[in-house]
């Protein structure tokens, strides 16, 4: 009986080693799958934050805009500014169609 008691000994080792490992390497799938979860979320929130700023930028080149140009919007302001700058600049504004 003396084999026989040594032998299961062995088996049962092996099985416990076996349990191990796979409790070992369960363990391991599972935090790669939380840090990979973790790294899109982190990812998420970086998009969310960008997506939340866009709007907000346009706003300001909005405002920059209508202080640089108040009037842009209006098509006589703006070709009244384009003949007073050519008229500034010695040259005469055109007059009716051009003769090409």
């Amino acid at each position: 009986m003396r084999a026989a008691d040594a032998t299961l000994g062995v088996v049962l080792v092996v099985l416990v080693a076996l349990l191990l490992w796979v409790i070992v390497v369960y363990n391991n799938l599972v935090r790669g799958r939380n840090r990979v979860r973790e790294a899109w979320s982190g990812i998420d929130v970086q998009l969310r934050r960008r997506g939340s700023l866009v709007p907000n930028l346009v706003e300001t080149v909005r405002d920059y805009h209508e202080l640089d140009y108040p009037d842009a919007d209006d098509p006589h302001v703006v070709l009244k500014q384009w003949s007073l700058a050519r008229r500034l600049s010695g040259q005469a504004p055109p007059r009716g169609r051009s003769s090409r």
